[in-house]
């Protein structure tokens, strides 16, 4: 059977499940979100090629996102726009630094829609930044990320 690539700005159907599961309310299978994509070459740059280091980094990263979400979720539930952009762009900068490119570029977004007030865009880039978050976990624990790391 031969799959179409999918582009992810198409997909609200898995936007919307990533945004349930981040509430808690409904699983998303790892079969149903694209792997994120980090530019390893970029982050060891940043680690001064150390692969163990830049390990460690992404492993607290990932440990430390579901705090950042649920700091995110309760600015945005509120209406706090000014929380949204400090939040999203300490994780814009986080992602950035980690080669997280597609997260980082969706958290300066929400980080730019949280210094604009703009209520719809910061719902709109929540939930593709929620969206990326699954990406970027199911890479991780996917045996291409493994392979990779062998590289």
């Amino acid at each position: 059977m031969m799959l179409d690539l999918i582009d992810i700005h198409d997909l609200p159907v898995i936007t919307e499940k990533a945004f349930l599961n981040a509430l808690g309310k409904e699983a998303l299978d790892s079969d149903q979100v694209p792997p994120a994509m980090i530019d390893r070459k970029s982050a060891l740059e940043r680690t001064m090629g150390d692969a163990q280091f830049l390990s460690e980094l992404l492993q607290a990263f990932i440990e430390g996102l579901p705090e950042t979400k649920k700091r995110l979720e309760h600015a945005v539930e509120h209406g706090n726009a000014g929380t949204v952009a400090k939040e999203a762009g300490c994780l814009a900068g986080a992602a950035g630094n980690l080669g997280v490119t597609e997260l980082s570029d969706t958290a300066f977004d929400l980080e730019l829609a949280g210094r604009k007030g703009c209520t719809a865009e910061i719902h709109r880039y929540f939930r593709k930044l929620l969206l990326e978050v699954e990406r970027l976990i199911a890479h991780v624990r996917s045996d291409e990320f493994d392979e990779s790391r062998r590289l």
